[in-house]
Order: C-alpha cells, then sequence, then structure tokens
C-alpha cells in the first residue's frame, strides 16, 4: 500500500523506492567505502547509548537501535530515496533528522492522514521534506510553520496513504448519511483497545466515556433525523476492531440492536471502510481519522470538537488550527443536528 502511495505521488518507480522499517534490512555489493561509513554509524550509536547508562534518568535504547538499523539500510542504498512515515515510535522522526543532517541524503517524512496536532507540531527537520496527505493538513502546517514549531526544507500535499483502496471503487451515490464507529465501547481507561475479552462480554461500554458520546451524541442524532426524514438511508461501518471481534470472538457492539430497531444498515464485512466515502453525501463519527480523509475528498464530514465534554482531552487536535475545516467540527447534539440537516437540504 505504501509503495503504491509513494510511486503515486513521487513519481519514482518501485525498485528505487526505500520505505524504511527496521524489521528489515536491504543490502547490496558491500564496498570499502560503505563499510568504512558502517563502522563509524555504528560507532556513533554505541556512544549515545553508552552516554545513555551515565543518566540518572535513562531513556529507552530501542529508537536509538532502530535508527541505527534505518541509517545503515539507508548507507547500503544510497541510490534509493528514503522515505518515512510518521508513527507511535519515534525511530521514524529520529531515523529521518540523521539520514538527512549526518548522511546528507534525501529524506522525505509522510505524515500519514491523522493530524499533526499530536505527533508533530514539535518537528524539527531542516533538511527534510514533508509530505502532507490530506488537505486539512496544509490548515495546521500553515499555523505550525508561522509559529516556528516545525522547521523542514520544504513541503507539498500529496494525498490519501490509503488511496489505492479509494481508486478502486466507483463513486455511486448510495448513502445519505455514514456513521463511523470508532469501537468506543470496547476501549479502556486510556483509550486503548481492551484485549480482556471477559471484561467485553460483561459490557464496559456504560463505563466509556466516549461510548457515551457516540451513543448518546452521534447515533441519537442521526436516528432522530431518520425519523423525521424515513427515506434516509443510513448505514454504520464498524470499526476493524470491532470486525475482529465479532468474526474471531463472536462479540457484538452494544448498539446492534438500537439500528434494527430504527433500520440502519450495518456493514461488518473486511471491505475497509474508506472504500465507502464517495458514496455518501455526508458522515460523521464522534472522532475518527476517516473523518480527515473525507474532508480531503470534500465530502462535508463531522466530528466532535471537544468542547462542552468531560472527554476534550481525547481529541487529537486543536481546533483553532483547522482553519476552513472547523466548520465540520460539532460541538453538542443540537449543533450536529443542524449540521447534518444543513447538508442533506442544501447538497
Amino acid at each position: 500500500m505504501r509503495a503504491y502511495h509513494v510511486s503515486k505521488y513521487a513519481g519514482v518507480t518501485a525498485e528505487k523506492i526505500g520505505i524504511h522499517t527496521y524489521k528489515n534490512l536491504f543490502y547490496e555489493t558491500l564496498t570499502v567505502s560503505k563499510v568504512r561509513k558502517a563502522c563509524w554509524w555504528y560507532f556513533s550509536f554505541q556512544a549515545a547509548i553508552a552516554l545513555n547508562q551515565f543518566r540518572k534518568t535513562r531513556y529507552d535504547t530501542s529508537w536509538i537501535i532502530a535508527s541505527f538499523q534505518e541509517g545503515l539500510q539507508a548507507l547500503f542504498l544510497p541510490d534509493k530515496k528514503n522515505y518515512f512515515y510518521i508513527s507511535l515510535s519515534s525511530s521514524s522522526y529520529y531515523s529521518a533528522f540523521f539520514i538527512s543532517e549526518l548522511l546528507h541524503q534525501q529524506v522525505s517524512f509522510i505524515t500519514s492522514n491523522s493530524p499533526l496536532y499530536r505527533p508533530m507540531r514539535y518537528t524539527y527537520l531542516p533538511c527534510a521534506s514533508v509530505k502532507l496527505c490530506s488537505a486539512y493538513q496544509e490548515e495546521e502546517m500553515t499555523h505550525y510553520l508561522e509559529k516556528k514549531w516545525i522547521a523542514c526544507k520544504d513541503h507539498e500535499l500529496w494525498g490519501l496513504e490509503e488511496d489505492i483502496d479509494l481508486d478502486r471503487n466507483s463513486a455511486e451515490l448510495k448513502y445519505d448519511i455514514i456513521i463511523f464507529s470508532s469501537a468506543e465501547w470496547a476501549r479502556n481507561e486510556m483509550y486503548w483497545r481492551e484485549k480482556d475479552l471477559t471484561k467485553l462480554k460483561e459490557g464496559i461500554s456504560g463505563k466509556q466515556v466516549l461510548y457515551r458520546l457516540f451513543d448518546e451524541m452521534v447515533l441519537d442524532s442521526v436516528i432522530e433525523l431518520k425519523k423525521e426524514k424515513k427515506d434516509l438511508k443510513v448505514i454504520l461501518l464498524p470499526h476493524p476492531y470491532e470486525r475482529e471481534l465479532q468474526q474471531k470472538h463472536e462479540i457484538d457492539p452494544p448498539y446492534l440492536q438500537k439500528l434494527t430497531e430504527n433500520g440502519i444498515e450495518y456493514n461488518a464485512t473486511g471491505t475497509n471502510s474508506l472504500g465507502f466515502l464517495k458514496n455518501t453525501r455526508t458522515a460523521v463519527a464522534e472522532c475518527s481519522t476517516i473523518i480527515f480523509d473525507c474532508w480531503h475528498h470534500h465530502i462535508p464530514a463531522f466530528t466532535f470538537s471537544g468542547k462542552k465534554q468531560e472527554a476534550v482531552f481525547k481529541v487529537d487536535y486543536d481546533t483553532r488550527y483547522l482553519g476552513e475545516y472547523i466548520r465540520y467540527c460539532f460541538d453538542d447534539k443540537e449543533d450536529l443536528k443542524l449540521k447534518l440537516k444543513n447538508v442533506l437540504q442544501n447538497g
């Protein structure tokens, strides 16, 4: 998927792409020069690990090892262009910095589709290019550059990381509203996926703040609109984790009966939800990156602003930096209903 993404927007053939992952190393014919550089690289990182031992608070060195491996890969493949996708691990950031700054190789740091606010608003990559994956990120980038929170050589807009799923599907209009679930009911107190199946079977949704927001704000808003307009075509697409729980463990989401009672379609097949984006007039979620994907394709889709609720800390973005896209953020149930009505009435 990522090779397709890079090839599509960078205009390079697959054999010229070096997409880095610390799990894989690729080597070509060794030369004395390469071995010498590899040794210098190795001792530099060993020194960093050794210095860490003298600190009162020691850092996790896994990112150092991962960055060393990726730098080694870059040394052995100098004819390839280096592409790093942002991740929860800090190694991709450090690797992009070291390879662009110390090895003086061409590096592109790719943002993926999520907001820049949490993982990237303080980024220092003066010798690397940043590739944005969604249109709304240009608004964020403008603000962060003005505030000097981000330093990079340059930046440009590419497109969605999962474009391959959209390119495969038709744009036939089938639904008025798509509801995207984020599996709020299947998350723990830290909002990570709950892995204790016993807890999930017993039901933890009533204790989960985000699920109450989804159930009482998002789902109820759409149900009320559907009661006003009986022929409204609505579908709910579950989160991948919900599909896994249903298919592997026979654990159903708690909202299924509510959907059936109100004539809302439910699709839990293995199809990627992105394939449905071009099939709807509008979409809504409590908080999901797929809403941002809708914005990139000019589909009016709505997400929770984080205001007026106890779950404000969970939101991964700050509406002050979304520019024109702030109009797609709802504050409460009535605000969401009004926004949905406007789209359905005015197109």
